[in-house]
């Protein structure tokens, strides 16, 4: 499938992460790089509201089906193809002139499928980005141990971000791990992870970790890096408004001695120390 898309999208990235990875970190680092434009989960209703928001991706298909009933009727990949063709130059066209990028997470990926696809194969999505040109910037955490924690915690406490006024999580809001879940969890994260590393391995696709990206030495060559891969220089200085919701996490577990030696003797050790370099 080719046609005048290809010379259109380029210009197009997609931010693939999994939650908690510290998108929205990088996502104002973006909005901070010149001619970059950020925007936010477009299958997100809550982040984009299908109804108000011209850039969700559920709102657009939709009124784009009342013209041509295919969009909501088939799923067929000549369709897919087709409505994504238009949805992300709608996207670039709504932006600035420069760079746009799209933050996608991984629960979000198969809302760009077609109706029958194996499960195991490489998504539609990341076929249509190859065929494209489109880039792609990979970030997930290296600690999977701490990503799950974060999200148990951020459940708990039904704050997501910890953006002006909102405080940071504390001893207070420590949780009580279910080792089963958390054994499931970090499984499923590990899985899903390596299968979107395989699937990038061939795209024009930067892996970007969250713990390179934040640390106050290496942090700013990671970040120049990615400045570097959308095309824009790197700013002079940069400070998120975004700060780490969620402290060490043996801080905000109540039996960290009952999660800790769970990791010791299940070959999950290397996350309760820092990320080797």
């Amino acid at each position: 499938m080719s046609g005048p898309a290809q010379r259109n999208l380029s210009d197009l990235t997609l931010l693939i992460s999994h939650d908690r990875s510290g998108s929205h970190y990088l996502g104002s680092y973006i909005r901070s790089l010149s001619q970059q434009t950020m925007t936010d989960e477009v299958c997100n209703e809550q982040a984009l509201d299908p109804v108000r928001d011209p850039l969700s991706f559920f709102g657009f298909r939709h009124r784009r089906s009342l013209d041509d009933p295919d969009y909501s009727l088939r799923r067929t990949p000549a369709v897919v193809w087709k409505l994504l063709d238009e949805y992300f130059l709608f996207a670039l066209e709504s932006a600035p002139s420069g760079g746009v990028t799209i933050d996608v997470k991984y629960g979000h990926i198969h809302n760009f499928e077609a109706a029958w696809w194996p499960i195991f194969r490489k998504p539609l999505l990341f076929e249509y980005a190859g065929s494209r040109k489109i880039k792609i910037i990979h970030l997930c955490r290296w600690n999977s141990l701490e990503t799950v924690i974060s999200g148990e915690v951020a459940e708990s406490r039904k704050v997501w971000h910890a953006v002006g006024a909102q405080k940071p999580a504390g001893a207070a809001d420590a949780v009580e791990v279910n080792i089963e879940h958390l054994e499931r969890q970090i499984q499923m994260l590990n899985e899903q992870k390596a299968a979107i590393f395989r699937w990038t391995k061939n795209l024009r696709c930067l892996p970007v970790l969250y713990e390179e990206l934040v640390d106050p030495v290496h942090g700013r060559a990671c970040r120049d890096g990615v400045a570097k891969f959308l095309g824009s220089p790197p700013p002079r200085e940069f400070s998120s408004p975004y700060r780490k919701v969620t402290p060490a996490v043996h801080l905000v577990i109540r039996n960290w001695e009952e999660v800790s030696a769970f990791c010791r003797e299940n070959e999950l050790s290397h996350y309760l120390l820092r990320m080797p370099r």
